[in-house]
């Protein structure tokens, strides 16, 4: 799902804002509540919080990107298989339920492609991370970063046990990155 803004939409937030005299913009979210069990919420932001993305082309020094996985959330659409991942072979989601990620530069590689540096953080080890990402807009005209990259699984310990002979499962795997961008192009 993504939330787009008209340019009138977005001018009338800027204005708000600009009467307010402080923030950074809105922060849209989702909680328990409601008839249907969740309910939109929709607040002032006054600063950029923990799993904001923060882009802007024109100022890469000051774009950014934070946030975490719910490692629980795994889907391999196979119970016994999900169990697996959570378990301590693998995940160890018990002790470690996120992985985290932080970026710690964005530099532009050229057209609508990017490089995004920075730190992940999985099973409490953390270790340098590329990823490379293209800008792109979907039929819907909503805007993402979306890129591919690879990491050594054995490195972040995920697979121990029998499972770490890599005859059985390649220590290299793809990791594929969707970000929608909220905001004006």
């Amino acid at each position: 799902m993504s939330i787009s803004l008209t340019d009138s939409a977005a001018t009338r937030v800027r204005t708000y804002l600009e009467k307010r005299g402080h923030g950074v913009g809105l922060r849209v979210g989702v909680r328990k509540s409601g008839c249907n069990g969740w309910a939109y919420t929709i607040d002032y932001a006054d600063s950029v919080a923990e799993g904001d993305v923060v882009f802007d082309p024109g100022a890469l020094d000051k774009s950014r990107a934070q946030f975490d996985i719910d490692l629980a959330s795994v889907d391999l659409a196979s119970t016994e298989s999900e169990a697996e991942a959570k378990g301590p072979l693998w995940f160890n989601t018990a002790k470690f339920p996120v992985a985290h990620f932080a970026s710690t530069s964005i530099r532009s590689v050229g057209g609508d492609r990017y490089e995004i540096a920075g730190k992940l953080s999985l099973k409490g080890i953390t270790r340098d991370c590329v990823v490379p990402v293209a800008i792109k807009s979907d039929a819907a005209g909503n805007r993402m970063a979306e890129g591919t990259f690879s990491l050594k699984r054995l490195d972040y310990k995920i697979g121990e046990g029998e499972w770490a002979d890599t005859a059985t499962v390649a220590d290299d795997i793809r990791v594929r990155v969707r970000i929608v961008l909220v905001g004006s192009a």
